[in-house]
């Protein structure tokens, strides 16, 4: 990990996160509607990676398995 691979995955959310917004499901259906459980799980998928991204981005020290390879120490 490196503070410019971690920017460039922030715009990359961004861009997946402006696809979903123009996404939607034709099925409407309330009762077990696979569609929509998936898309519901596609956007806590994407809620979660934004927290992933920017805590990563947020710890500028390597600690343990969160390596950065910019850390100068």
């Amino acid at each position: 990990r490196n503070a410019s691979r971690l920017k460039d995955a922030l715009i990359q959310y961004e861009k997946l996160i402006n696809m979903y917004e123009n996404c939607g499901i034709k099925d409407k259906s309330r009762i077990y509607n696979k569609t929509l459980i998936e898309f519901i799980q596609l956007q806590n998928s994407l809620d979660i990676s934004k927290e992933i991204i920017t805590n990563a981005l947020n710890r500028t020290k390597s600690c343990g398995a969160h390596f950065r390879s910019d850390d100068e120490a």
